[in-house]
């Protein structure tokens, strides 16, 4: 039978205590602390809670997308938080990062929780559809066929000047 380490056993560099200032930074909530010592001991992702997991537009996944909400334990890094995040919410983290510490304190009041919503249960496969223009066909069509460069009267008689 094999044997399981302790927490106490385990090398320094898998102990990484929860940093309380990635709870703002990366939106996260805690969802358990040792009942002895305090220390957290697991964190949740509230983009997963508040939002889902995003679909990519045109991403063809190799298989189906979790509805699970993310949790980490110990050893508590950015790195994995920030990983999830652009992988799994990129719109939303985006939008996230941008924000000053007082806005981000804000940003999942007032939410309702994305289980909760029809979007969880009713989503559309493919919701997104993104078109890609070529630079010239929008020239072509705007700098040409609506303003022709041989009309006498130029853009002012378009629009009655």
């Amino acid at each position: 039978m094999p044997q399981t380490k302790s927490a106490s056993l385990k090398p320094a560099s898998r102990q990484t205590k929860f940093q309380d200032g990635h709870r703002i930074q990366f939106g996260l909530n805690v969802q358990g602390r040792n009942p002895t010592t305090g220390d957290v001991c697991s964190v949740r992702c509230q983009f997963c809670v508040y939002y889902g997991r995003e679909t990519i537009p045109g991403q063809k996944r190799q298989r189906q997308a979790t509805d699970n909400v993310k949790d980490w334990g110990a050893p508590f890094r950015s790195e994995g938080y920030r990983e999830h995040h652009k992988s799994q919410h990129p719109v939303h983290w985006a939008e996230y990062e941008l924000l000053n510490n007082e806005e981000k304190q804000k940003y999942f009041s007032n939410k309702m929780e994305y289980k909760d919503t029809l979007f969880s249960h009713f989503e559309p496969q493919d919701s997104n559809i993104v078109y890609h223009i070529d630079a010239k066909i929008v020239e072509k069509i705007i700098g040409e066929m609506f303003f022709h460069p041989d009309d006498s009267e130029g853009i002012c008689s378009v629009f009655s000047i």
